[in-house]
């Protein structure tokens, strides 16, 4: 392509050229700073060519070619123009590069690579053009016609053979390409398929050499194997050993088959099969991360073996053999390695890399080796398995096995399960033959998401999930609607010295304590780049609202707080509850101390204020606790609970779609967005859209001024059309990962309210609990309390503003740990695992290694946060926001009519509140 001399114009623009990471920048002179931030960090994101020298431009489309003048200048100094050329578009900026590309080509006699179609930056540094059959990398060369090159940067050793374009390997599936490979997907095409189409080509990684094919999507069709056959046979023979497989959803495979294993048979020879997601992992190793693929497709564990090796029937003698770990990541940083995926671990004992996770044996292997490496891989849990073929060593590999839990690496060792290898690969089920969620058994010492120390939960008690609130338990599963990891437990905080108890089985059940997310990757990971703005701040006036529907009482929200045993038990679910219900206590502690408080029986269109507030309609006054009354938090009634009833919430959003339509409709879009970059959030796929849609408007606004509000009426026990959006943003926050690890709040409390704390072992509150992860340093207020958290939400995906935010849901409990009396007054709070309450809301209070693993990491967070440096202030109706201490009404944020400026206590009204 030659271009007329006559096109080009006297006078140009300046431009300058920066080197950046392995590209140079061009961009105009005199490049704002904000423009300038955002061209760099393009360029410094890019992965190194080694074919072509990156050229990043971030120009106007109007560039005329006189303007490339000193861009060739510079270019022909550098020794890399020997290489080529590969022309980069900052996204919006420059326009068609086609001209420039040809003009430099001709006038450096150099190869010139320029895109045609939009290019997207992978996150491992590549670069990938999607668009229609003829997009991809145009090569211009000097005086010869331009032609296609490729849609990779830098380019595979795969790509010359690899179809790039979508065609449909039957007539049922489509294959379509992607920056690491192809994704052989079903034929039908909706909302769901173009937000898998986004994560996949962000993340999975474009490796040099080796071909990644994803296999179907989550919540779709069954892709037919024989698709996958076709696409195999158009692979060339002498490349199929580079394809790796990844098993993104699901494949019509034969029942009680892995999809490895029916691949092999299928194809008549070996496949590898990655054990999850490959995604961008350390540039030092330079190989990808490897997440599994939890069943509502968010990101669960980091697998230790990344690639799998299956072997077909038809080379084994008829046998299924187990699958080999091609690769993998070690386990424990120094253990030397005595064999592909072996370690030594112990002078008696190693440490092998399976598919399922970990198994600690002796070095000689033990009869059963066969079964424990065929053990099929758990999305959800990491399984740590020891030995047991020896009674000798049973013990010993238990103990070691613990004690590699804890040299684990912090996000693997909180889901991860430790269990006996013979249990594990048996099916052994839980005492009596009960059934955790989904139909598997539990085995004794199996603990969702950690190992369950003995004395943390009563023999005999159904495996699952477990609910920190007080009352008769209910059994049954609920699906984790947050990112999608392993359900917590009683598991120790990091850093606590292992309990090498014998195990207990774990308890269950559901609803109320959602399981653990764990260490998010694509959906928790952090915000997404544009953050939708906050809706607008709305005033929750009972004169301008309609009245709340007749919500259906939360007849599963318990009576009264976890008793400890020998309690009588609370009344069954649904019986509402009446004054004077035994709140939890230690042994021989008098039943008389501490009671809650019953909130008066008020019909829902009452504008009744909270217990003891003078308020009447339309306000909420909260007053300063006496000396002689430490105003602890009512137990509520089934119709003023937070805690959404087991029928499910549908009327009550339906209220809140209609009650407050404009904030809905102004939130609605930008939160569709963020579903779209965090496809965990989402939850149920079954349950409809507008019902997530909903939760979340819910929980924004919460965070928004109007949640001073809620809170205070929530905490008070009444009726009014706070009970509907509470129980929204209840399930809202339930989507949101969660945090396990310290939390602080602080607050100013009287001398009845410390007097309270120091006598209580058990504290139940009814309220959402908002704390901070980092240096409250902040907070107004003269006592800390400093908590262990294990499932309080994390909301910064929702609001960036307060970043270390967390919130602990209604109905949580806390074990008091100690409180102390030093340079600052302090109460140590410990957030009860699910396993350590009955189902008859008993609690054993005597003192474990959980409390003291539990008050050492109270200890060095607190340490960390005195050393600190001020944090920057927090937004104005957030500076008392992290001030309600739990089971009390005390200090809370409170919003008056036209100001969101937060109080401290004292006799502070917040207007409009929907008693």
């Amino acid at each position: 392509m030659r271009i007329p001399v006559g096109s080009l114009r006297p006078t140009a623009p300046a431009v300058e050229c920066l080197t950046v990471g392995h590209a140079v920048l061009v961009r105009p002179k005199g490049t704002d700073e904000r423009g300038g931030r955002r061209s760099r960090s393009w360029a410094e994101g890019l992965a190194l060519d080694p074919d072509h020298r990156l050229v990043v431009v971030d120009v106007p489309a109007v560039l005329p070619l006189t303007a490339w003048r000193p861009v060739a200048g510079r270019l022909g100094r550098d020794d890399g123009v020997s290489r080529g050329l590969r022309l980069v578009p900052v996204p919006g900026s420059a326009g068609e590069l086609m001209p420039a590309g040809q003009w430099l080509a001709d006038r450096l006699g150099t190869d010139v690579l320029v895109p045609a179609g939009e290019v997207v930056r992978v996150d491992d540094g590549s670069l990938f053009v999607r668009g229609d059959a003829e997009s991809g990398w145009i090569r211009l060369r000097p005086d010869a016609a331009p032609h296609w090159d490729s849609r990779r940067a830098p380019k595979p050793e795969w790509e010359d053979w690899m179809v790039n374009q979508s065609w449909t390997p039957g007539p049922l599936g489509v294959c379509e390409p992607l920056p690491g490979g192809a994704w052989l997907r079903p034929a039908s095409d909706d909302l769901w398929h173009r937000v898998h189409r986004l994560r996949l080509t962000s993340v999975v990684p474009c490796h040099r050499t080796q071909l990644c094919v994803v296999l179907g999507h989550p919540d779709g069709s069954p892709l037919p194997l024989a698709d996958v056959a076709r696409f195999w046979h158009a692979v060339p023979e002498e490349h199929r050993g580079e394809v790796r497989f990844v098993g993104y959803g699901p494949v019509a495979a034969p029942a009680e088959e892995t999809l490895g294993q029916a691949l092999s048979d299928l194809l008549g020879r070996p496949v590898t099969v990655y054990c999850g997601l490959p995604v961008a992992g350390p540039a030092v190793t330079g190989l990808p991360d490897v997440h599994t693929v939890c069943p509502d497709g968010s990101p669960g564990w980091r697998p230790f073996a990344r690639e799998l090796g299956y072997l077909p029937r038809q080379q084994s003698g008829g046998q299924v053999m187990p699958p080999r770990p091609v690769s993998h990541r070690p386990p424990v940083h120094g253990l030397p390695e005595l064999s592909p995926g072996v370690y030594g671990f112990a002078p008696d004992a190693v440490l092998e890399v399976t598919q399922s996770g970990l198994w600690m044996r002796p070095p000689t292997e033990p009869a059963d080796a066969h079964a424990v490496r065929a053990l099929p891989l758990d999305p959800t849990a990491a399984k740590i398995l020891y030995d047991t073929s020896s009674q000798q060593s049973a013990e010993r590999m238990q103990l070691l096995a613990l004690g590699a839990l804890w040299r684990l690496d912090p996000a693997t060792r909180q889901s991860s399960q430790v269990l006996p290898a013979a249990m594990a690969t048996s099916g052994t089920g839980a005492p009596g033959g009960q059934e955790a969620p989904g139909g598997q058994e539990t085995p004794a010492g199996f603990a969702p998401g950690g190992f369950a120390p003995a004395g943390s939960a009563p023999a005999g008690l159904a495996p699952g999930w477990s609910v920190p609130v007080d009352g008769a338990a209910r059994t049954g599963s609920v699906p984790d609607v947050g990112t999608g990891s392993a359900p917590e437990a009683s598991a120790a905080p990091p850093g606590a010295a292992p309990d090498t108890r014998t195990p207990e089985p774990a308890t269950v059940t559901p609803e109320a304590a959602p399981p653990s997310v764990g260490q998010p990757s694509a959906a928790a990971a952090g915000p997404p780049e544009q953050l939708p703005a906050p809706p607008p701040a709305v005033r929750l006036e009972a004169d301008l609202l309609p009245a709340p529907p007749q919500v259906e009482a939360a007849s599963a929200v318990p009576a009264a707080v976890p008793a400890v045993a020998g309690d009588a038990p609370p009344p069954p679910g649904g019986a509402e509850p009446g004054p004077g219900l035994p709140e939890a206590r230690t042994s021989g502690e008098p039943a008389a101390e501490g009671v809650a408080k019953q909130a008066p029986s008020t019909a829902p269109d009452d504008a009744a204020a909270p217990v003891g507030a003078p308020g009447g309609p339309g306000q909420v006054t909260v007053s300063e606790p006496s000396d002689e009354d430490p105003r602890v938090q009512p137990t509520p009634r089934p119709e003023a609970c937070a805690v959404p009833p087991p029928g499910g919430i549908d009327r009550e959003r339906d209220w809140l779609r209609g009650a407050l339509r404009q904030q809905y409709d102004a939130a609605a879009s930008s939160l569709a967005r963020l579903l779209s970059q965090s496809p965990g959030l989402r939850g149920d796929a079954r349950k409809p859209s507008e019902d997530t849609l909903t939760d979340l408007v819910a929980v924004r606004l919460y965070l928004s001024a109007e949640g001073s509000t809620i809170d205070a009426a929530v905490r008070g026990a009444t009726v009014g059309p706070h009970v509907p959006v509470s129980r929204c943003v209840y399930e809202g926050l339930r989507r949101l990962p969660s945090h396990r690890g310290a939390g602080v709040l602080r607050t100013t409390v009287s001398d009845a309210q410390w007097q309270w704390y120091r006598r209580r072992r058990l504290v139940t509150e009814w309220g959402f609990c908002p704390a901070l992860t980092s240096a409250p340093c902040a907070l107004p207020g003269t006592v800390d309390f400093l908590i262990w958290s294990l499932t309080a939400r994390r909301t910064v995906l929702l609001e960036p503003a307060v970043a270390d935010r967390v919130v602990f849901l209604p109905g949580t409990s806390f074990k008091v740990l100690g409180v102390r009396e030093e340079e600052r007054r302090e109460v140590l709070l410990r957030e009860l695992s699910p396993s350590e309450i009955a189902p008859d809301g008993t609690v054993d209070l005597a003192s474990g290694p959980l409390d003291e693993a539990a008050v050492a990491g109270l200890e060095r967070a607190a340490e960390t946060w005195r050393g600190a440096n001020p944090p920057e202030a927090l937004p104005e109706h957030w500076s008392n926001g992290f001030g309600s201490p739990p089971g009390l009404i005390g200090t809370a944020r409170v919003a008056t009519q036209g100001s969101t400026q937060g109080t401290t206590q004292g006799n502070s009204q917040v207007k409009g509140s929907p008693s």
